[in-house]
């Protein structure tokens, strides 16, 4: 049975309304436009809304309250430009970088207070709100604001710190610089989307705890490691069941192993590894079982019922991090609690748009956090299109009809993720509906009894059986999660989507949703033809990757690692095995966009020659010169060649090598000394030559 059409009340959620072109301003103002033309462009919309407010009625037959809506969509775009320029910090006259005092690489002393923080093996990461800063040779600070990315060696001091805490250090900050090569992971994007834009690495003498004041998330932190060590008192220390009960009830995720993240990412079950909404949902659910008895359901007593509920929600928000996906999730129960005080039934979607709102006006930059768009996402999915999926089967059987009802949920959830999913992750594990039915239910059983425990832990019989209980029931889904991993055919993996493709399938989901809930041909119309153009992409795409040619080179410290691409095989000069964990973040993920598997061993090469120094790839030619080299193997006769790589520092000049080889473009890769890169950049400057460094320029590319 088809489900009957349900229109959008649009009029009823005007937050949502407002949330569009807000977004929309956030995104143009950071990404295209400028500080001063985002002013300019922003002045310029609201005095042209002013003048089309004051005389626009007068001379156009448009009606009042549509030209109002106009106006209101021009303030709120203005205003998302502005805002996210305001919140630049790199360009504020107070940040640390504009002080006097600041150069990069230069040692200077700062104070300030330590953020968040995380800790590894060897080092502990933590971004540090800077109050001043100063030369070490003069006794007065600057006061100033900004964020710094510290790196502190693991020891017993360092592990203590917690947020709030004031700290000194002495260090030289340096700008984070974007990935050298091509796909790789943008760290330095990714702390700039969180106002950090420099770091900083010292020793373990260069720093001193000068404050021990916590701030609210210090406090909060300090509770949460309580009640971590309650955990690790009834989980066994080092399991993958202590691993994921502090990931799924305290949202510390330090304890996860490499291969207990894949396995959960692989098989689509990696959201409840995440504080989010999910959780958050139980806990506020909980609260409402919990002070919905006795006298709180007197109206008298209902206020007092609703301080106790978001008293919960929020400590609970507080203490697993307060992640974006815990913020939106709490703000939107906090909303959806006060309009049942109130005795209104707020629209859902109204909740969403309040919620993402007051977010984004507190940090317009939480528009580009990953789990903030995901979050939104799955629930707008599950709002929008699971009533519609549930309406489609009906089983009389409660226990069927539950399984058909969280079965629906992961669908529409999926419905609205999958194509950022793959834009982000490049991957789609086949078996979610699968996992989405345990974990959904072991992750509710888990939150439970791990909140019980902790507030009964101090009666040693019921302690004890509660955490055998809990041990149980991860222990089952972490086996459950590794045999789902084993199945054949659970991932799909190494898919890669560009922008073009991204928004083709986000306006093919927009059309076909808005068809379910109108019943117009004409947006069904516009769903299929997004859906066409976004076939076209994939398959220009592909047909363009099976005609590449080219040559790279990759930057490795301390290493050597050249492709050249043909159609759907490359060929690889490199000084690491393929499996080489190095390779993982800096090489992988190109070859994965590109679509290219190594040449097949057992075939003859194709268009492909080497002889050592020699490398020879359709009419493109490479030497390689490194210690191995010897005047021995140098041809007698200049040898003219498009790219002369340069590995290892070998003791030789340019001028030497000059004699031997005539080459377009002489290559330096990270496996030399940047000392000795510095002297050849300056002889060739001197001769004339045309060079790359990789760890200056990047990843050398070249097609052909």
């Amino acid at each position: 049975m088809m489900p009957a059409a349900q229109k959008i009340p649009w009029r009823e959620i005007p937050l949502l309304r407002l949330l569009l072109p807000f977004g929309l301003g956030i995104f143009v103002g950071y990404h295209f436009l400028p500080i001063i033309g985002a002013f300019l462009f922003a002045g310029g919309l609201v005095l042209g809304a002013s003048l089309l407010l004051m005389y626009g009625w007068q001379s156009l037959s448009v009606p009042k309250n549509r030209l109002w809506s106009l106006l209101t969509v021009f303030w709120c775009l203005c205003f998302g430009i502005f805002l996210v320029q305001q919140q630049y910090e790199l360009t504020q006259p107070s940040h640390f970088s504009q002080q006097p005092a600041f150069r990069e690489d230069t040692m200077l002393n700062w104070s300030g207070k330590v953020g968040q923080l995380r800790i590894g093996p060897d080092r502990v990461r933590l971004s540090v709100h800077i109050q001043a800063i100063n030369d070490t040779t003069k006794t007065t600070s600057s006061t100033c604001t900004g964020q710094l990315l510290l790196y502190l060696p693991t020891d017993s001091l360092s592990v203590g710190l917690l947020p709030g805490q004031e700290i000194q250090f002495r260090a030289s900050a340096e700008q984070m610089a974007a990935p050298p090569n091509p796909d790789a992971f943008d760290f330095s994007e990714w702390q700039a989307r969180k106002g950090v834009y420099h770091q900083a690495r010292i020793a373990a003498q260069d720093w001193v705890l000068v404050n021990s004041k916590l701030s609210l998330r210090g406090r909060a932190y300090r509770y949460r490691e309580d009640l971590l060590k309650i955990l690790r008192q009834y989980l066994p220390v080092g399991s993958n069941e202590l691993a994921v009960g502090a990931a799924l009830i305290l949202g510390k995720r330090d304890e996860l192993s490499n291969d207990l993240r894949n396995a959960y990412a692989e098989t689509g079950a990696v959201h409840v590894l995440a504080v989010s909404g999910l959780h958050l949902g139980f806990v506020a659910w909980g609260l409402g079982l919990l002070f919905g008895w006795g006298p709180f359901k007197k109206p008298a007593w209902r206020w007092l019922r609703l301080l106790l509920v978001l008293t919960g929600i929020w400590g609970f928000a507080l203490v697993t991090g307060l992640s974006p996906s815990v913020q939106r999730a709490a703000v939107m129960f906090s909303f959806l609690w006060l309009g049942q005080t109130l005795g209104r039934r707020a629209s859902v979607y109204n909740s969403l748009g309040a919620s993402a709102l007051l977010l984004l006006l507190i940090d317009p930059y939480l528009l580009f956090d990953i789990g903030f768009q995901l979050s939104y996402l799955a629930l707008l999915g599950i709002v929008f299109f699971q009533p519609r999926l549930y309406r489609l089967w009906y089983s009389p059987y409660k226990m069927v009809d539950y399984a058909w009802s969280l079965t629906t949920v992961a669908i529409a959830a999926q419905l609205t993720t999958f194509p950022l999913s793959l834009y982000y992750f490049h991957q789609f594990p086949l078996y979610f509906l699968l996992t989405g039915l345990v974990v959904v239910l072991a992750a509710s059983f888990i939150l439970g009894l791990g909140i019980v425990l902790f507030l009964l832990h101090w009666i040693a019989p019921l302690g004890a059986l509660l955490g055998i209980l809990l041990n149980g029931v991860l222990w089952l889904n972490n086996a459950f999660i590794f045999t789902i991993q084993k199945l054949p055919g659970h991932l799909l993996s190494g898919i890669w989507i560009n922008e073009w493709l991204l928004l083709f399938l986000f306006a093919a989901l927009f059309f076909l949703a808005w068809y379910s809930a109108h019943r117009r041909n004409v947006y069904l119309f516009a769903g299929l033809s997004a859906l066409v153009v976004a076939l076209g992409i994939n398959l220009f795409t592909q047909a363009s990757l099976a005609q590449q040619r080219s040559w790279i080179v990759y930057h490795l410290y301390k290493n050597s690692v050249i492709d050249a691409f043909d159609g759907g095989h490359r060929y690889t000069i490199s000084t690491l095995d393929d499996n080489d964990p190095a390779l993982d973040w800096a090489v992988h993920p190109h070859r994965q966009k590109r679509g290219v598997v190594p040449w097949p061993i057992t075939a003859p090469p194709l268009h492909w020659y080497e002889q050592f120094p020699v490398y020879a790839f359709y009419d493109q030619r490479l030497v390689i010169i490194n210690r191995d080299w010897e005047l021995g193997l140098s041809p007698e006769n200049p040898l003219s060649v498009d790219l002369l790589l340069i590995q290892d520092a070998p003791r030789l000049t340019l001028a030497e090598l000059s004699t031997y080889f005539k080459a377009d473009t002489w290559i330096f890769d990270g496996s030399n000394y940047p000392g000795q890169v510095t002297k050849w950049l300056e002889e060739a400057h001197e001769l004339g030559f045309s060079v790359h460094w990789t760890a200056r320029d990047g990843a050398f590319q070249q097609a052909f």
